[in-house]
């Protein structure tokens, strides 16, 4: 199982409380954006770029860590094309099994066709017109 951190890390870190001209601490990340210690030490090593010359306490430029957040977030996004849903399972997109769509609201909710996991997608307001057109046929 996934500690609290661990979900925490997981989830989208905001940086909106990361001011660019100012330079940061471990200790404060960690209050500023709700993370472990390990959580940046892991960042560091992944490309986290610390103020040149300085050795612990470590520090981090704003705008840095701005642009480090952001290009992360980049990584994890996943575009979907027209028949595809995201598979909580496979944690990619991927096609659904023949006749398990259903629309809940605001969702298509289907059967991955490769793990048989849970799957998503939002409907945008745009495509609901359309969506209800191919269903009520």
């Amino acid at each position: 199982m996934y500690s609290i951190s661990d979900k925490i890390a997981m989830s989208k870190i905001n940086p909106k409380g990361i001011h660019k001209n100012m330079s940061y601490t471990v200790a404060e990340l960690t209050s500023i954006l709700g993370v472990n210690e390990k959580t940046i030490s892991r960042w560091m090593d992944n490309g986290l770029k610390t103020v040149a010359g300085c050795e612990k306490p470590f520090l981090f430029y704003g705008s840095d860590l701005q642009a480090f957040v952001k290009s992360k977030d980049e990584k994890r996004k996943a575009t979907l094309k027209r028949n595809e849903f995201y598979c909580f399972g496979c944690k990619r997109p991927r096609r659904a099994k023949r006749g398990s769509k259903k629309v809940v609201g605001d969702k298509e909710k289907a059967v991955c066709a490769v793990c048989s996991g849970k799957m998503s997608r939002t409907i945008k307001p745009s495509q609901k017109y359309y969506q209800k057109s191919l269903f009520e046929m």
